[in-house]
């Protein structure tokens, strides 16, 4: 995915209004309609643009590498739907915060079980590598499958010898947020922003070793 000039141009205005104090909805259909954004284009404005101020605090949360047998909690869904969107082949890239993200729902969602198949696999792949002491897998109970979900992942982890705790919550962003360990996963701002614990980019990690993925990075659109 490559950034067109006229996207280059919104970020740079989207931030400085964002910067201003500007309401972000309004903002996004200023700067998405002046410069005739398409929808994955606003998506991935909306998504990958944040304040200065924001996108400074949560870089200032994040942790490029994880010890050994340390203790994990992981927000679920968010990291092995990123994965499922890449694995469809739709645009990924690095926020203005630093962390990965996709424009998954300006392509609505794929029914197919291969992409989360394979995601999981490689999920499962990536934790071994990290051989922590404690895991915490945590899943959105309303979202449809979490069920499901919650047992393949229980079944793989066992296969792979991993010990895991996967649980169910009515909203997993809390008990992420609150856990108190060496490090959570997740790309969602407003948990990392509150997080107690670091913040380690999953997805990001695990798409850079197994398939040496690289991703077209706002902030270098921000830094001109």
């Amino acid at each position: 995915m490559e950034f067109s000039k006229a996207f280059a141009d919104a970020v740079v205005d989207y931030r400085g209004l964002l910067d201003k104090g500007y309401p972000t909805k309004a903002t996004l259909k200023l700067v998405g309609d002046r410069y005739r954004l398409a929808k994955a284009e606003r998506m991935i404005l909306f998504r990958g643009v944040l304040s200065r101020f924001v996108s400074n605090l949560i870089a200032s949360k994040l942790v490029y590498s994880v010890e050994k047998r340390s203790r994990l909690a992981v927000d679920g869904h968010n990291v092995l739907l990123t994965l499922v969107n890449y694995h469809r082949g739709l645009p990924l890239f690095i926020a203005s915060d630093g962390l990965l993200r996709d424009a998954g729902a300006a392509f609505g969602r794929s029914r197919s079980t291969t992409y989360m198949e394979r995601s999981i696999s490689l999920f499962i792949q990536g934790i071994v590598e990290l051989d922590p002491e404690y895991l915490l897998i945590c899943l959105d109970r309303p979202v449809s499958g979490s069920g499901n979900l919650a047992q393949a992942l229980r079944n793989a982890l066992s296969i792979s010898g991993v010990q895991a705790t996967v649980d169910l919550f009515p909203s997993a962003d809390p008990i992420v947020r609150d856990f108190e360990g060496d490090c959570i996963t997740s790309s969602d701002s407003a948990l990392v922003m509150k997080a107690v614990s670091p913040t380690f980019d999953l997805a990001m990690w695990l798409l850079g070793c197994r398939y040496k993925s690289t991703f077209p990075d706002i902030r270098a659109l921000l830094n001109g």
